[in-house]
């Protein structure tokens, strides 16, 4: 029986460590933009470290004399020891059923909205599998827009109609169109401005009208093979803090049909001012994530 209570008490801080550790791997994680499966093998590896006292506890006789000593050690250290972890489990709990979301702990929530200044459809957004009510007002269905918004992820949203702002999207201009160095190819300049003030600026080529072989801004070139990504349209490029003035692309390239199809989208944050939009009520706040409040507008050109 003396024996048990070491095993026991360490079980117990283990039990803690796995309350201590989930909160972070649910809220922090997540809003620093970690990949949920990279999150659940750090989160593993934690807990098998938690775990390993346990072990070595139920096996004492795989370190030999060793081990017997170290049991006799932790046999003396028990009390200490389990107080610490009731001590611990007790504060745990109380935390717990205290820590509760309301007007001044807001619960975080997640909604973007995205134009598509073609059609003028647009749509409202969510990362959560289980949105809350506040949240579910505006979005059902889960639905994949990569193709749609190539700048976005190609994870899947939850997805709700939303009524289209008057937002414009982002211009893109060609400058010059002239041949390449073999007899297919084109060698494209683009300008791409954003007509209001953005956080995100992304330029994206339909893979049905051209074989991309290079890009170039401000005198760096992308070489192939870019990343692929929200098909049918070849991964793009992302800019942050475009300015004002935009951003000249030059695009080295097979054309595949007469015309090139370009997507390009922009992305600010706020969505106070849309249309059909509600204010969060007390106790609804808004997610730690860079998507969060995301506004986005995309358009296809072709040149």
């Amino acid at each position: 029986m003396d024996g048990l209570w070491p095993t026991v008490a360490v079980t117990a801080a283990g039990a803690v460590a796995v309350v201590i550790l989930l909160p972070t791997v649910v809220l922090l994680f997540p809003a620093l933009g970690m990949a949920m499966g990279g999150v659940a093998a750090f989160f593993t590896v934690l807990l098998g470290l938690a775990a390993l006292p346990v072990v070595d506890l139920l096996h004492p006789q795989a370190g030999g004399q060793r081990g017997m000593i170290a049991g006799s050690a932790r046999r003396l250290g028990a009390v200490p020891v389990g107080a610490a972890a009731v001590a611990a489990m007790v504060f745990a709990g109380v935390g717990l059923a205290v820590d509760r979301f309301d007007a001044a702990h807001p619960a975080p929530t997640h909604l973007m909205y995205a134009m598509d200044a073609d059609t003028r459809q647009a749509r409202w957004l969510s990362h959560e599998d289980d949105p809350q009510p506040w949240t579910a007002r505006y979005v059902g269905k889960f639905e994949r827009v990569g193709g749609e918004f190539p700048g976005l992820d190609e994870a899947e949203y939850r997805s709700g109609p939303a009524q289209p702002a008057d937002l414009p999207a982002p211009k893109l201009e060609l400058l010059s169109d002239v041949p390449g160095e073999r007899g297919n190819e084109r060698v494209l300049r683009l300008r791409v401005t954003p007509q209001r003030p953005v956080r995100v600026l992304t330029v994206h080529v339909d893979s049905d009208t051209a074989e991309v072989l290079d890009a170039q801004v401000a005198g760096i070139r992308s070489e192939l093979p870019w990343p692929l990504a929200n098909p049918p349209r070849t991964a793009g490029l992302t800019f942050h803090a475009p300015p004002p003035e935009g951003i000249e692309v030059t695009l080295r390239l097979i054309r595949k049909t007469d015309r090139v199809r370009v997507r390009v989208m922009d992305v600010s944050d706020g969505l106070d001012r849309l249309p059909g939009f509600q204010p969060r009520p007390p106790g609804v706040g808004i997610a730690g994530s860079h998507s969060s409040e995301m506004l986005a507008v995309a358009r296809t050109y072709p040149v």
